[in-house]
């Protein structure tokens, strides 16, 4: 019916394509937690700049200035999240 050395092939391409997909989701999964650590380093930042911001500008100032910029870049970093979260999925 099927050709043994044709069976065994099929095999090992499934194994081989199937460790290809393990290795490419891990390298996935690592670059995400990195991206996490990422923005938590940049939005840490973010905050030691406004509050430094508003020790000189007093009344609030500062954060008129900076939350655009937090909240523009926050949205960017959302979306990348989002397309490895589809990458992982």
């Amino acid at each position: 019916m099927f050709d043994p050395i044709n069976v065994a092939l099929v095999k090992i391409l499934f194994l081989l394509l199937f460790e290809i997909i393990q290795t490419k989701n891990s390298r996935t999964i690592f670059f995400c937690a990195h991206f996490d650590r990422r923005y938590k380093q940049y939005y840490h930042q973010m905050q030691i700049l406004i509050s430094s911001l508003e020790v000189i500008a007093e009344g609030g100032a500062a954060k008129t200035y900076t939350s655009l910029a937090l909240e523009t870049n926050s949205c960017r970093f959302r979306c990348l999240r989002d397309a490895i979260d589809i990458q992982i999925t």
